[in-house]
């Protein structure tokens, strides 16, 4: 039984087929009955063959079977993917040891490839586990709490020694400071660290950083001999913290508010820093039918905050504040707000305004070229959990939209990653005809 695997992308503001610098992955991962003229191939632990095809999904729905996998992280050039394969079952009834995880790695001047991780792997969620480009090779490592104790567990692999995971206990050798504030009992998700993602920096020593993006990032050198952990604080939000008379207000997931990205300079911009985008939001609530419990946000305006750190330390102050602007301010292109009226994403039939749609789920754009400082990505829906989805791509520094992307979120309707950008364009060529594959030989 060969399952192909179709890694679903999406372009933010592309018109015309061509090589983006941003592709958006959809973070379900589609098993299709069609064969790819390019794949690379791998055995699962059933000894099915497992074809990894990287392809631009130019429908709004692809056809899918029963399959259930997540993303866990995306570099520049490798997608980590869990994969458990059933049929007719949920996939939080799968157990842990019918599940195997892939590394697919991209191609330019080299062969790509998809490597299956070494069994028995450590457990970990999704959002613990990052990977980090090392060249020719790569690592994937895995932070958790320990139980019962102060300290984490790391867990490293390196394909250097791929019959091996190295396991070792860390400990928060420089925690970051106290909050510049008293925080409100409501507010206390802020006080704890609970991984939301991970990001890779890279270096000599390996700089991972396992970020909670209500409370922190917590920095480890993973090729280090004897890692430690130190904490980077992250900018409090002050609209949440302060609302209802400084009450605060209770905090749930962060990712539909907050987005981070490391981003190597280059260019006009010679620093390394961490972008993080907060979003703020005006909204009523609205309730629904009684009986099936349904109810809804009706938005107001919202309001888009960027930062920038280039220090990384544990100061508070490393982070500088680059804009703040409301979407009402925001204008549009006559070509896209009449695309955007066609679709009846805006206008008379859907009764909204660009400030009235219900946006979530901001990220920041990871490439370091001038011309794309200041650039923020956004999903937006009609209604709340609406099954059809749009990626607008933001100009902060202008105020302008520059551009939006029909997005499937059938599949995910009460996700919390929902996309996640990535360079891997720069490794993949686009070619004629609306199905759009890329070399994958």
């Amino acid at each position: 039984m060969a399952l192909y695997m179709a890694m679903n992308l999406y372009f933010s503001g592309y018109r015309e087929p061509c090589t983006p610098s941003v592709v958006h992955f959809d973070q379900s991962l589609r098993l299709c009955r069609w064969h790819c003229r390019t794949h690379r191939r791998d055995l699962a632990a059933c000894a099915a063959a497992l074809t990894a095809s990287l392809c631009v999904a130019s429908i709004k729905t692809p056809h899918t079977v029963s399959c259930w996998t997540s993303l866990l992280h995306a570099g520049q050039r490798l997608r980590h993917q869990h994969v458990a394969v059933y049929s007719n079952i949920y996939a939080d009834t799968l157990p842990q040891h019918h599940s195997d995880y892939f590394v697919y790695r991209a191609g330019n001047e080299r062969q790509p490839s998809l490597q299956r991780l070494l069994r028995p792997h450590p457990f970990f969620h999704d959002d613990d586990v990052g990977l980090l480009s090392r060249g020719p090779h790569y690592t994937v490592a895995v932070l958790r709490p320990a139980t019962g104790s102060p300290l984490y567990d790391l867990h490293i692999f390196h394909t250097e020694n791929p019959t091996e995971w190295i396991h070792r206990k860390v400990s928060v050798t420089e925690p970051q400071r106290r909050f510049p504030l008293l925080i409100p009992k409501n507010c206390g998700r802020l006080l704890y660290h609970e991984t939301s993602t991970v990001i890779s920096i890279g270096g000599e020593a390996g700089t991972m950083g396992w970020v909670d993006l209500w409370h922190g990032i917590l920095l480890c050198d993973v090729l280090r001999d004897e890692p430690t952990l130190r904490g980077v604080p992250l900018p409090v939000p002050l609209d949440l913290v302060s609302c209802d008379n400084g009450l605060g207000t209770e905090l749930g997931n962060p990712i539909p508010f907050q987005g981070i990205a490391f981003v190597k300079g280059c260019g006009d911009n010679p620093e390394d820093c961490l972008k993080l985008v907060h979003l703020e939001t005006k909204t009523t609530f609205v309730p629904g039918n009684i009986e099936t419990g349904s109810f809804s946000y009706q938005m107001h305006d919202w309001t888009i905050l960027t930062y920038t750190n280039t220090a990384m330390t544990s100061s508070w102050n490393d982070w500088r504040r680059d804009c703040r602007i409301q979407a009402s301010d925001i204008t549009i292109d006559t070509q896209i707000k009449s695309e955007l009226l066609q679709s009846g994403l805006l206008g008379p039939a859907s009764g909204q305004a660009l400030h009235n749609l219900l946006v979530s789920h901001p990220a920041p754009h990871i490439s370091a070229a001038a011309d794309h400082h200041g650039i923020v990505y956004l999903m937006a829906r009609k209604k709340y959990q609406h099954p059809e989805g749009w990626i607008l791509a933001l100009d902060t520094r202008n105020k302008t939209l520059l551009g939006a992307a029909e997005f499937d979120v059938e599949c995910l309707p009460f996700a919390s990653h929902m996309y996640r950008p990535t360079g891997i364009a720069k490794y993949i060529k686009p070619s004629t005809g609306n199905a759009m594959f890329y070399g994958l030989s």
